[in-house]
């Protein structure tokens, strides 16, 4: 319980931090459905065992105040996945996405029509549930659909 609480503050100091960069700056429109493909190396503690997978994400940002947003994230395989994302637009175009206990740290790249298309980045996972653990690491690349 304890590393939750320190890695919920963290999160909460970075996107603060970075949202108050973010807010001297015009920041482009996010807004959307955004396709996620992202690839995965994990842990497991509960089998002791560290594994690579795929997986798709959904995130579909509904609201944006300036540079900050919010909406929701789902995996398309599992229908009980979804959870309230946030984030925050920063400078040269970086974003950082924060969901349940996800952080996806990335920068907005294929402009067309002044419209970003493409989020290329990075995410982090840490699941502390009980006594069993389960972190990961990724790289992931999204589309706006």
């Amino acid at each position: 319980m304890v590393k939750k609480v320190f890695v919920l503050l963290i999160v909460v100091f970075c996107v603060v931090i970075t949202g108050s960069w973010a807010l001297a700056a015009t920041c482009p429109d996010v807004k959307g459905d955004w396709v996620m493909a992202s690839h995965w190396v994990y842990y497991n503690e509960s089998t002791d065992s560290f594994g690579y997978m795929d997986m798709d994400i959904i995130l579909h940002i509904t609201n944006q105040n300036g540079c900050l947003f919010y909406g929701n994230g789902e995996i398309p395989s599992d229908p009980d996945s979804g959870c309230p994302l946030t984030g925050v637009v920063g400078s040269n175009n970086t974003i950082t996405i924060t969901s349940c206990d996800t952080i996806i740290n990335g920068t907005l790249t294929g402009l067309s029509k002044k419209i970003y298309g493409t989020i290329d980045g990075t995410c982090s996972n840490l699941d502390v549930k009980g006594d069993d653990t389960f972190f990961g690491t990724c790289y992931a690349i999204g589309t706006r659909q």
